[in-house]
């Protein structure tokens, strides 16, 4: 009698457990569906559109003096490439890199950093697909030009620094003990901003002195300097990265909800080019009229 009470109430009590633990699961299952297909949303004043995909892992986009769009896809072990992307079409026009990373445009070449340990920081010329080695560094990311021609490098490690690269490839640390930093820009004034991803901030580096600009950022990955010292920035956050534009003291939100973003640019139309990682693709916003 006593065994017949219990094992009906213990089959009630298992039912419920079963039951309670299909309803959590079925709500994480759709709360994560929605957190990974939550859509990009903008300020009002601006609008994107998305004019590339089939992406796998891309870290930087960029637009040559011709008009041109390349892609630059952060795979690891040699299996990294570059892509023009033209009416839809994505032809590899350079093979075999190790995680890149960083890249920019300077006049018909291509600058492109290999995040890899030892990786190489490389002068790429399309027409006659020329490679020539500038240097290797470690964990290369984030790149910049400055008026003399020498480069910026910032290392994403901790500890790391802000490198310049002479043109006779000799290296010079100019700033040291950075924590994972990933961008880095300079403006018309020759002032040089660093995106320090771990930290969240952004650090102004202004005649050799160092300060904190913007602080409690999530994860900001990627800074271009506009004019007059404005700045735009992305925070490489799974689903809920953001795009954001400094200026004048301010700092406004112009995109949420990005799937780690990645690289910008600006294109000769100006277009702020987005490289999305977790979507594989490259969104184009514009200012409303």
């Amino acid at each position: 009698m006593l065994a017949t009470a219990f094992f009906p109430r213990y089959r009630a009590r298992f039912r419920n457990l079963l039951l309670g633990t299909v309803i959590i699961v079925a709500l994480l299952t759709a709360a994560t569906f929605y957190y990974v297909t939550m859509p990009v949303s903008v300020d009002a004043a601006w609008q994107y559109t998305e004019i590339a995909s089939d992406l796998p892992n891309i870290s930087a986009v960029q637009t040559d003096a011709k008009g041109h769009i390349y892609a630059l896809l952060e795979e690891k072990t040699g299996q990294g490439e570059l892509r023009l992307l033209h009416d839809g079409i994505h032809t590899q026009v350079l093979g075999g890199l190790d995680k890149p990373d960083g890249m920019i445009v300077d006049g018909d070449d291509l600058i492109i950093s290999e995040e890899a340990g030892k990786g190489r920081l490389i002068r790429f010329t399309p027409s006659n697909q020329q490679v020539v080695n500038l240097a290797i560094l470690q964990s290369a990311e984030g790149i910049a030009m400055e008026s003399d021609g020498d480069l910026l490098v910032v290392e994403d490690r901790n500890p790391g620094s802000l490198l310049s690269v002479s043109k006779s490839g000799s290296v010079t640390t100019l700033l040291a003990g950075l924590n994972k930093a990933e961008g880095v820009c300079t403006s018309i004034s020759g002032r040089i901003y660093i995106a320090e991803k771990a930290t969240g901030r952004i650090l102004l580096l202004d005649n050799g002195k160092k300060s904190i600009l913007i602080n409690g950022l999530h994860k900001p990955g990627v800074v271009i300097c506009g004019l007059a010292d404005e700045l735009w920035i992305t925070e490489d956050k799974t689903n809920s990265g953001r795009l954001m534009h400094y200026s004048n003291n301010r700092l406004t939100t112009i995109a949420r909800h990005l799937h780690n973003p990645q690289g910008i640019s600006f294109d000769a139309g100006g277009r702020l080019l987005l490289a999305e990682q977790g979507r594989g693709r490259i969104l184009a916003f514009t200012r409303k009229n």
